[in-house]
C-alpha cells in the first residue's frame, strides 16, 4: 500500500495477505424419477464432481438412503463407473413392490 502527499512525497506500508482455502462442497447431477419391474434390479447413471478432491464411483465417496427401508434397503445397491459416469445398481427387497425416495449422497470424505 502507498499513499502519496500531491508533491512528490510517497509513504509505502508492505503487509502480507494469506489467502487459505475452503472446501468446495462435492456436486452431484440431478437424477430424474426411475421405474423398475418387481424382482428386478434398475441401473441409475450420474455425473458426480469436486473442484478439491478426486471421488470414486465407489462406496468410499458415494452412498444411498431410501424412504423406504423394506423396499429397498441401504444394502441393495452397488456403485461403479468412472468419473464422470458412476452408476448405481439398485436391486429392491425380493417380491416387493412400492414407491421409494432415493437419495443419493456423495462425500468428499473432508
Amino acid at each position: 500500500m502507498f499513499v502519496l502527499d500531491g508533491v512528490g512525497g510517497v509513504a509505502i506500508r508492505s503487509y502480507r495477505v494469506t489467502f487459505t482455502s475452503v472446501n468446495d462442497a462435492p456436486k452431484i447431477a440431478a437424477i430424474g424419477a426411475q421405474t423398475a419391474v418387481q424382482n428386478n434390479s434398475i441401473i441409475v447413471t450420474f455425473a458426480i464432481a469436486d473442484v478439491d478432491d478426486t471421488l470414486t464411483c465407489t462406496s468410499s465417496n458415494l452412498s444411498m438412503v431410501s424412504s423406504d427401508g423394506v423396499l429397498l434397503p441401504s444394502g441393495n445397491v452397488a456403485f461403479a463407473g468412472t468419473l464422470a459416469s458412476c452408476n448405481a445398481t439398485i436391486t429392491p427387497a425380493a417380491n416387493s413392490w412400492g414407491v421409494t425416495n432415493v437419495d443419493i449422497i456423495v462425500d468428499d470424505l473432508n
